[in-house]
């Protein structure tokens, strides 16, 4: 199956009974996730800086330069804009509004 017909598609999400959904829309979970990403006093969310620098030079020596970078849960965008800043071009995708308008 390619991409854009799973794109396309429009299933519903059927949940165990003992689920429920993440509450992505929620503004204050979306702030607290937002938070959490942003703290590096634990790698709960995201990794410490120092970690992501890391792995983003690992990929830079991956990726052809000018490369298109498609981040799918970007969170707050660390390794998109650490990409960006090295020429490639970057998309970034999360279910987090707080996230995206911080990246």
């Amino acid at each position: 199956m390619n991409i854009n017909k799973l794109i396309s598609q429009h299933l519903p999400i059927r949940l165990l009974p003992n689920e429920s959904k993440i509450p992505w829309n929620d503004a204050d979970f979306s702030q607290r996730m937002l938070e959490n990403h942003l703290s590096q006093e634990h790698d709960w969310a995201s990794r410490k800086l120092a970690v992501i620098e890391r792995q983003v030079d690992w990929l830079c020596s991956q990726l052809a330069p000018g490369a298109k970078v498609l981040d799918l849960g970007c969170g707050p965008g660390f390794y998109t804009q650490l990409l960006a800043k090295r020429g490639f071009c970057c998309t970034g995708v999360d279910f987090s509004p707080a996230s995206i308008t911080y990246a």
